[in-house]
């Protein structure tokens, strides 16, 4: 088992899976000028302690934790290693930066184009930290 601080490379990157896709009708959009993203990560580990799941929820509010929510997106990504991972690696924060950010900046692109291709535009922070890491 790798107890190492620092991260291994994986040997493989399966890719952007998107679990879920939600966006408000174009004629239920507010025309504000900010949008307020909320982003849960969670990172979770197979059982054989090879595969690392990065899994992003993006939510985007009309205001911070109580606006009307006008789109969600979840994905996720898995990363395949030649060796045992230690289960701690779930609970890094290194770990979070270096699976979550690349996660949350593919999402966060796909909801931009989604937007654009309804005549809307949304900017969502190019880096963001989560808001909650589960």
């Amino acid at each position: 088992m790798n107890t190492n601080t620092s991260l291994p490379n994986p040997v493989r990157e399966d890719g952007l899976v998107l679990d879920s896709i939600y966006i408000a009708d174009r004629s239920d959009l507010p025309s504000y000028s900010h949008y307020y993203p909320e982003v849960t990560l969670n990172l979770a580990l197979t059982e054989d302690l090879l595969t690392l799941i990065a899994s992003i929820d993006i939510c985007v509010r009309t205001s911070p934790r109580e606006g009307t929510v006008i789109a969600r997106l979840s994905s996720h990504c898995a990363y395949k290693f030649s060796n045992e991972l230690d289960p701690s690696i779930t609970s890094s924060s290194i770990a979070s930066e270096r699976y979550g950010l690349p996660l949350y900046q593919r999402s966060a692109q796909i909801l931009e184009q989604l937007f654009q291709l309804m005549l809307t535009h949304i900017s969502l922070p190019i880096s963001i930290f989560p808001t909650k890491i589960s």
